[in-house]
Formats: C-alpha cells, sequence, structure tokens
C-alpha cells in the first residue's frame, strides 16, 4: 500500500470519526427535547473529558447499564442511546465485533433492533 492510500484511509477514518462524534453530540442535543427534558449531564461530561468515541467505546466495556441508557428506554427513545448509535453500519469499522454484540444484546434486551 503506497503512502497516498495509507493517507487516503486515514483521512477515511477521519472524516467517519468526525461525523459519529456529529451523531453522538446530536443525540445529546436530542434527549432533553424527546424525553421530557432529561439532560444526559454525566454522558456529557465523559465526552467532554475523553471524546465522544472513546467515551461509547468505554460504556460498552462495562458490565452494567448506563442511567443514561435506562432513561432513554424508559422514555422510549432508545434510538438515542450510545449502543444505538454504535450499532449503526456506518460506524461498523470505528468498533470491534465484541463492542457490536454487546451493544446489539443491551438493545434487544430491550426490545430494540436497529
Amino acid at each position: 500500500m503506497s503512502d497516498q492510500d495509507h493517507a487516503s484511509k486515514d483521512t477515511s477514518i477521519d472524516e467517519l470519526t468526525r461525523a459519529f462524534e456529529k451523531r453522538i453530540w446530536e443525540t445529546v442535543r436530542d434527549s432533553p427535547k424527546k424525553c421530557g427534558g432529561y439532560h444526559p449531564g454525566i454522558f456529557r461530561q465523559m465526552i467532554a473529558d475523553k471524546g465522544p468515541l472513546d467515551t461509547v467505546k468505554q460504556l460498552l466495556r462495562t458490565p452494567h447499564l448506563s442511567e443514561g441508557f435506562e432513561t432513554l428506554v424508559m422514555c422510549n427513545h432508545p434510538e438515542l442511546t450510545a449502543e444505538a448509535v454504535a450499532c449503526d453500519r456506518r460506524w461498523s469499522c470505528l468498533f470491534t465485533k465484541a463492542e457490536i454484540d454487546t451493544a446489539r444484546k443491551r438493545l434487544a434486551a430491550v426490545g430494540y433492533f436497529p
């Protein structure tokens, strides 16, 4: 693979990561509107500390459900969870198979199949 091919691949991953990060911020923005004023403060702080991608990866590595996940599911908006965003095929190369499997299992357990 040439240097240009590597640069192109890196650019594509960078662009994909930026698009993913934008989508995560959209869920943060939409949560209060769609979920009765719920503000994902802890999630917002984690994003500020680690960035959106690393935050979602961290959440998928923990064995328990986040408060935000439970709240969004209770509000009937599982599509706003980090797990749902991670399951979007557009972002599949940003996550490991295990991370995607965890997200899918969590969502399936609440009857949501993205």
